[in-house]
């Protein structure tokens, strides 16, 4: 197998599930820090974080497909990632996650296409990867959603 088959990704733990993403979209882990809260809908937005002087959102993935999630505690991480598709200023978002995130380097043989499909609000698909099935988030469907807001606290 070829080196430029491995494919280095981050599995992060959330509240009940995890998620899978390839290390380049992660910009950095901060500690949680003081998140404003929000003002305005949707739930999945937990408010927003300063970072660098800039105002990022911050969501939850666990409410995006509709579950609750535990007040965060010492242990939440914010997951700093790029945002795609160009819709935010500036262009990250921070995912609230359970702790740190696991470095895993993969390839065709390790990582394979969940049998179960049926995935929640926020999500594209699922994977099959050992004996974990992280989901994979749709950064589509949360920035359209984040970029429709403006935050209502100052940096």
């Amino acid at each position: 197998m070829e080196r430029d088959e491995e494919l280095y990704c981050l599995l992060v733990p959330l509240d009940g599930f995890k998620i899978i993403l390839p290390r380049d979209l992660v910009v950095e882990v901060l500690n949680r820090g003081n998140v404003e809260p929000a003002s305005s809908e949707p739930a999945c937005l937990l408010g927003y974080r300063v970072r660098n002087q800039q105002l990022i959102p911050v969501v939850s993935l666990e409410v995006a497909a509709g579950l609750s999630i535990r007040p965060a505690s010492n242990k939440s991480r914010l997951l700093v990632v790029h945002a795609l598709t160009g819709q935010l200023d500036p262009p990250y978002f921070a995912i609230m996650t359970l702790g740190y995130p696991y470095l895993l380097r993969i390839d065709p043989r390790t990582l394979r296409s969940h049998e179960d499909q049926m995935v929640a609000s926020g999500f594209v698909s699922r994977a099959q990867l050992g004996g974990e099935a992280p989901l994979i988030p749709d950064f589509d469907w949360i920035e359209g959603v984040l970029a429709t807001l403006k935050p209502a606290v100052s940096a």
